[in-house]
């Protein structure tokens, strides 16, 4: 019988997004569910094979729909690494305005880019008091733009992607070890790194992209090296 997998956004938008996600990681090995956090207070209880929870404000509520040992998982996102290299655009100790859907999303999302190295700046989160009364000409967002401020240089980072640790939760949890670096592998870091040709070609001569990489890497509790053509070690965790 085919494993299952429910998925539990806020809204219509994200419901549809984070399908079009997991499936594209998964293809047809598991039946892929995405229903709103309304849907489930309209049953008595929930059970799947796994449950994702895809957002720290829902979950407490998803958990209490949830029947007793269902098996759920809070998923970790991540910027889209594509558009991480045009931070570097910004005058180093600017004052970079942030806003996301939330604000513990905000302080997340900070705490990411300086984890890829970019503590040059001085971030504000929109929203916050620290923030009220400055005026920006930098900012940073990811697929909430719309509801930025008049500011001359934004960076939009569109949706966060779902993190490489989620995706091997998931895979752990339905097929094990083996299957998790698989997964991984041939699905999540060679889409996105290997066929990254300016990330790769920029590794000698920037070594703050090396830097970001590195953070990236490291997320894998798997020994990872990378070689360049002639079998020289260029990176590894």
């Amino acid at each position: 019988m085919q494993k299952s997998l429910t998925i539990i956004t806020n809204n219509e938008r994200s419901r549809l997004a984070w399908k079009k996600r997991i499936s594209e990681q998964f293809q047809d090995e598991i039946q892929i569910k995405a229903i709103l956090i309304k849907d489930l207070r309209e049953k008595e209880t929930y059970y799947d094979d796994l449950v994702l929870i895809t957002h720290p404000s829902i979950e407490k509520e998803a958990i209490s729909y949830l029947r007793k040992n269902t098996p759920y998982i809070l998923a970790k996102r991540t910027l889209d690494l594509k558009y991480i290299h045009r931070i570097s655009e910004f005058p180093g100790g600017s004052d970079v305005l942030i806003l996301n859907d939330g604000q513990n999303s905000c302080y997340e999302m900070i705490e990411e880019l300086i984890s890829f190295g970019f503590d040059q700046f001085h971030y504000y989160v929109y929203g916050d008091e620290t923030s009220e009364g400055r005026s920006f000409s930098y900012a940073i967002t990811d697929g909430e733009g719309y509801l930025m401020p008049q500011i001359p240089n934004i960076l939009d980072f569109g949706n966060r992607q779902i993190s490489y640790t989620t995706i091997g939760e998931i895979s752990k949890h339905f097929f094990g070890e083996i299957r998790l670096e698989q997964v991984l592998f041939n699905r999540y870091i060679s889409p996105q790194i290997y066929n990254n040709i300016n990330l790769y070609k920029a590794l000698k001569e920037n070594k703050q992209m090396q830097t970001q990489l590195t953070a990236l890497l490291a997320e894998f509790d798997n020994g990872i090296i990378m070689f360049n053509a002639n079998s020289e070690i260029m990176i590894s965790n």
